[in-house]
């Protein structure tokens, strides 16, 4: 059971594929914007040659990896694998994004850590309410890690402002900013994720308790048998004719398209003019009248 829970249908495949190349397209479109806005401040010489190779090679990264992802997904059969292998693709764009950063001086480029709140919201909202904070731990962990080497001079420094320089209690202040707040991104794209996840599952509930009506309705409809239009009637002996041009007798005819049904009897006119007063036939009459 739990095997076969497991399996990743090609329906719920070609969903979660829709959704994975909907983000890649997104990356891919967000990524170049931002490679066009470094090129023109690389042109009016607000960055150095080495912050736009970092940020070209940063956006080709992020491009880049969206063909072989795309075709490893698809071969994937499992929902744990896949689930895994697509928070693996959010751990690498969290990679590119932080070599985005990096590559615009750092700690200096926090003011694009907002791209990391775009993440969490994106892939939360799409996602299981666990995932916005598996991404905020990725991202968290890796602006830390980039301050932290950066500070203690194990990777280059890309600075854009050669006398920015701002004390370790500045730096760490920020940081537990900058990770609080993404967490804080994190609980509010979880919370949505889930009410929009409930509110998904109670239109589900609706729509199909929808249809079922509708099928009962159409079943009891089925079941109706009415008369409509004209029907043509002998106005002597009152058979009615068919649309085949036979002549049949009243009570088979309504019987044959109605679910209606007949039990015989006589009205006091034709009780009168046929028997007269006879006690005997009278009684009769009230007999079958009370079956």
């Amino acid at each position: 059971m739990i095997v076969t829970e497991n399996v990743l249908f090609d329906t719920s495949r070609a969903k979660l594929m829709k959704t994975y190349v909907q983000g890649a397209i997104i990356r891919s479109v967000f990524s170049l914007c931002m490679w066009l806005f470094a090129l023109f401040s690389f042109w009016v010489d607000e960055i150095q040659i080495s912050n736009f190779i970092g940020i070209s090679c940063s956006v080709l990264f992020l491009v880049l990896i969206g063909p072989p992802t795309l075709f490893i997904l698809k071969r994937i059969t499992r929902k744990s694998t896949f689930a895994n292998f697509r928070l693996f693709i959010n751990m690498m764009d969290v990679m590119g994004y932080t070599a985005v950063i990096f590559s615009l001086g750092g700690f200096e480029a926090t003011y694009l850590t907002p791209i990391y709140a775009a993440l969490i919201t994106y892939w939360g909202v799409m996602g299981p309410p666990r995932v916005p904070f598996i991404v905020a731990g990725f991202c968290a962990f890796a602006f830390g890690s980039m301050v932290a080497l950066d500070g203690l001079g194990i990777i280059p420094s890309l600075k854009i402002d050669p006398h920015f320089n701002p004390s370790l209690v500045v730096k760490y202040i920020r940081v537990s900013v900058v990770i609080g707040l993404l967490f804080i991104v994190a609980y509010i794209s979880s919370f949505t994720a889930s009410k929009l996840k409930q509110g998904r599952n109670q239109l589900r509930k609706r729509n199909k308790k929808l249809e079922e009506k509708t099928i009962q309705l159409e079943n009891a409809l089925n079941e109706i048998k009415t008369l409509r239009g004209i029907v043509p009637i002998c106005s002597h002996c009152k058979k009615i004719r068919d649309d085949r041009g036979y002549w049949n007798i009243l009570e088979s005819y309504i019987q044959k398209h109605s679910d209606a049904s007949f039990s015989h009897g006589m009205c006091p006119e034709c009780s009168d003019e046929l028997y007269g007063n006879e006690d005997w036939f009278i009684e009769m009459n009230k007999n079958e009248d009370t079956k």
